[in-house]
C-alpha cells in the first residue's frame, strides 16, 4: 500500500488554501491560465520582456547574417516610417528600398519610396519605349501603316493575310492596325 503524502499550500493568484498530493503553486488550472494572463497583459511586464529580448539578446537573433525579408522586416520595425516618398514626395503606399545594394543591418542604408520611385530606383522600371516607329518593336513605319489604312478603305474585301504577306508581317498585326487597336495616330488623308 502506497502512502501519499498530502501538501497543504496557499494559491498565488487566488490565495485560497488548497490541499494537493504534489506540490503546486495554484489550486486549479484557471488559477494558472488568469495568472498567466494578467503577467503577459500587464504594459510593465511586457516592456521588460520586450527589452530583455530585443535585437542580440534574443534567442533567435541571427547577427548580420539575415535573409532578405527577415532583414526587410527588422528595418520595417526600427525605421520611423514617413508618409511621404523620400524621393518625389507624393504621399502614397511605400516600400523599403536599399540605398547600397549590400544589405547591411542599418537604417541609414534604407530608404521609403512610393512603388514608381522603387522601380525606377532599382532599374526594374525603363521609360515608355514609345508609340510608332520610335518604338523599339515596330516592324513597319508610318508610310506602310498609311498605305495599309488606304488599301482597306479602297477594297474592303482584300484579306488581312495577303496584307500581312506583302509586309512581312501577321495578320494580327494588320488586324489591330485596321481596328485600331495599334497606330491609332497614324491617319489617312
Amino acid at each position: 500500500m502506497k502512502i501519499m503524502t498530502i501538501y497543504r499550500r496557499n494559491c498565488d493568484y487566488c490565495e485560497l488554501s488548497y490541499d494537493k498530493e504534489y506540490i503546486t503553486r495554484f489550486c486549479s488550472r484557471k488559477c494558472f491560465y488568469n495568472s498567466l494572463l494578467i503577467i503577459s497583459f500587464h504594459p510593465q511586464w511586457r516592456a521588460r520582456q520586450s527589452f530583455a529580448l530585443s535585437n542580440e539578446k534574443n534567442p533567435n537573433w541571427s547577427s548580420d547574417e539575415v535573409g532578405y525579408q527577415g532583414l526587410h522586416r527588422w528595418i520595417r520595425n526600427h525605421k520611423e516610417k514617413s508618409e511621404f516618398c523620400e524621393n518625389c514626395g507624393k504621399q502614397s503606399l511605400l516600400d523599403l528600398a536599399n540605398i547600397s545594394g549590400e544589405y547591411k543591418r542599418e537604417i541609414n542604408d534604407f530608404k521609403w519610396l512610393c512603388k514608381k520611385c522603387h522601380m525606377i530606383y532599382d532599374g526594374r522600371k525603363v521609360p515608355f519605349p514609345g508609340r510608332g516607329e520610335n518604338n523599339h518593336q515596330a516592324k513597319l513605319n508610318e508610310k506602310q501603316v498609311r498605305v495599309i489604312k488606304w488599301w482597306r478603305i479602297i477594297n474592303p474585301k482584300i484579306r488581312a493575310k495577303d496584307i500581312g504577306k506583302f509586309f512581312k508581317v501577321s495578320d494580327g498585326t494588320i488586324y489591330s492596325i485596321i481596328y485600331k487597336k495599334s497606330w491609332k495616330h497614324v491617319t489617312v488623308n
